[in-house]
């Protein structure tokens, strides 16, 4: 990986630019100075960034990209950088799509291309309390995860595709697939039963049990009165914070760490996650149809 873009306003800037300008060269739209100009937490990333408001010129230099834009455009942004062959490395947000079967065909079409290495965001295994969670899984122990937090969607009363189940928001779609590739990545791949807190097209919270040779139980709640990130084995408390993210500098992103290993994952075989992302997206389909019925 040599020249960087970003796609997305959002965390594509003040999470994955301080993960990427400072160790690749980095070349962004134009409409992007002035967004990182306004925001205290990475306005000196400016010095380091080349800007184009030509699009056709960044995609024909570059050769990785970050992609962090609703499901919906995202979509579209792959289908236009995948007629760029200079182009083999792409970081994709989640979810891959709205759904799980419109996710799995645009996976199946980014890992079909020989010379393109694509990964999607799925941070959790690179926190620190993830080994925790691995060397539990091992034992025929009940294991559950709680994850409490006010989305920020919640707290400022906005009205954001991140809450609409139909545009891949939602607690299942947009923050449980994080736990749900967890799941998937520890081997899990039968959800024994689940139940749902929805109101109209919004589901705030879920709670599912997933087994093997053992139960690990996932709750969330996405509109919670306090934050609170938990992992018990039977009724042993293993860990407990406020956020899944550690505490990092003040005003720096906590992701961002986890962001900059995450970028590290290009040097390993597309085979494992491919196999990774697959059982993700079956097992968010197997969730999904549950909440159907």
């Amino acid at each position: 990986m040599k020249i960087f873009s970003i796609f997305g306003s959002g965390f594509g800037l003040y999470g994955y630019l301080p993960a990427i300008a400072k160790s690749y060269k980095t070349i962004l739209p134009l409409k992007a100075r002035e967004i990182i100009l306004k925001r205290d937490d990475i306005r000196d990333l400016a010095d380091l960034v080349d800007f184009s408001d030509d699009l056709e010129y960044i995609l024909s230099t570059i050769d990785s990209c970050v992609i962090a834009t609703n499901p919906l455009k995202q979509e579209i942004l792959i289908d236009k950088i995948l007629q760029f062959k200079n182009i083999n490395n792409i970081f994709l947000e989640k979810p891959l799509a709205t759904n799980p079967q419109k996710a799995m065909e645009i996976q199946t079409k980014l890992f079909a291309n020989a010379n393109l290495n694509a990964r999607i965001a799925y941070l959790f295994i690179y926190c620190n309390w993830f080994k925790i969670l691995e060397l539990a899984t091992r034992e025929s122990s009940v294991i559950s995860i709680n994850w409490q937090f006010k989305a920020h969607h919640y707290k400022n009363n906005l009205q954001t595709w991140k809450r609409n189940d139909k545009d891949g928001g939602g607690a299942i779609n947009f923050f449980g697939i994080h736990l749900i590739a967890l799941c998937a990545y520890l081997g899990y791949e039968i959800i024994e039963k689940s139940s749902f807190n929805k109101h109209h097209n919004e589901t705030y919270g879920f709670k599912a049990t997933f087994r093997k040779h053992n139960r690990l139980i996932i709750s969330l709640d996405s509109n919670a009165k306090k934050d609170i990130f938990s992992i018990m084995k039977n009724n042993e408390v293993l860990y407990t914070r406020p956020s899944p993210f550690e505490t990092q500098k003040m005003n720096v992103d906590s992701r961002i760490n986890l962001l900059e290993k995450h970028l590290q994952s290009n040097k390993n075989s597309n085979d494992k996650y491919y196999d990774w992302y697959s059982k993700t997206l079956l097992l968010w389909h197997k969730l999904i149809e549950q909440q159907r019925k």
